[in-house]
């Protein structure tokens, strides 16, 4: 009975996967999807005939509903490519740019945003919100029922029953994510007592088991196998023979470093990057010094070498200070610079 109940609340999570705002347009007829979590719910409660074009992975191995999306158009996320299309609404998570809702709304189209949900009666608001938004309460409406009497089916575990989601990049999910409250829906205990997203609990595992593992294996013929993560670890491995375990499918590993792992992080990368612009006429001269002689000045001067020299050793300190001075400059107005084009871009800068 494992198996089919770890798999129904899966079927849950991929109505519950996003969140939309308020109504838009209901007569909509040219619907284009942006990514394959927006795929998801225009497959799901848009008319198959009003669907213009969906995202290129709508019929990817880690879409869910890949097999709805067969013969159906595709588009990349690209401004122009999606207005030739002449569509009136456009549905979204994160496809297209975070600026890309302002763009299209300044075009005349509408855009439906779609967030996340994190638990499951934020997931019935969700699915309410997107088919009003598509134009199909009722679907919608069919949808919750659905999901519904799935998870009435899932409560099949006797009480205290422990399940532990575990992932290949070696995490899984605790209190405050959609995974703990499918589990919390299906009566199930959550074995990760930690809130969010953590390293799979290795220390704790050595030594106690859960009663049930939802393993995110994503089928056969992925790279999971060539990498080392804590999901290998010997005492995971031997929790997953020992105790009943259902295979989740969704993404590979690159899609999941596309997808997951590079947005979470990017950020980081933006902020670093900032940095390193604003830092980019300094260079390391100690070096230089170190290996100076007059034989090598003209070709072994960088700025601040020449202004070192010009300063402690020829005495022109006034010199010295302006081509500092001016060198500290150009690298403000490169940071100033490389922090605009941040924040046009995307949604991350200093300032």
């Amino acid at each position: 009975m494992a198996r089919p109940a770890v798999m129904a609340l899966l079927a849950c999570a991929l109505v519950a996967s996003c969140q939309s705002p308020p109504t838009t347009n209901s007569t909509a007829r040219r619907i284009v999807s942006l990514d394959y979590c927006a795929d998801q719910f225009v497959l799901g409660l848009a008319q198959r005939r009003d669907i213009l074009a969906l995202s290129p992975d709508a019929g990817a191995a880690f879409s869910y509903m890949r097999a709805a999306a067969a013969g159906l158009s595709t588009v990349r996320p690209r401004a122009e490519d999606v207005l030739a299309l002449q569509p009136d609404l456009v549905v979204r998570t994160y496809g297209g740019g975070p600026n890309v809702r302002t763009f299209f709304e300044r075009a005349g189209v509408a855009v439906l945003q779609i967030g996340f949900a994190d638990d499951i009666d934020g997931a019935r608001a969700v699915i309410r919100h997107a088919a009003r938004g598509l134009g199909a309460p009722e679907r919608g409406e069919t949808l919750i029922a659905g999901m519904d009497a799935r998870l009435r089916l899932a409560r099949v575990h006797a009480p205290g029953t422990r399940a532990l989601y575990m992932t290949p990049a070696g995490y899984t999910a605790g209190p405050g994510t959609l995974v703990h409250g499918l589990f919390a829906a299906a009566g199930l205990d959550n074995f990760q007592s930690r809130s969010g997203w953590r390293p799979i609990p290795l220390e704790r595992l050595a030594y106690k088991n859960p009663d049930l593992v939802a393993e995110a294996a994503f089928g056969d013929g992925t790279s999971h196998d060539d990498a080392w993560t804590s999901f290998r670890h010997p005492v995971v491995r031997r929790t997953v023979r020992s105790v009943p375990a259902a295979v989740i499918d969704g993404a590979t590993r690159t899609q999941q470093m596309r997808r997951i792992t590079i947005p979470g992080i990017m950020p980081t990368i933006v902020i670093i990057l900032i940095f390193t612009i604003g830092n980019m006429m300094n260079v390391g001269f100690e070096k230089i010094i170190l290996m100076y002689s007059p034989g090598i000045y003209e070709v072994a001067d960088v700025i601040q070498s020449y202004v070192y020299r010009r300063g402690l050793i020829d005495f022109d300190y006034s010199f010295s200070a302006a081509v500092g001075l001016f060198n500290s400059m150009i690298n403000l107005a490169l940071l100033v610079g490389a922090n605009y084009l941040a924040r046009r871009v995307g949604e991350t800068s200093l300032w």
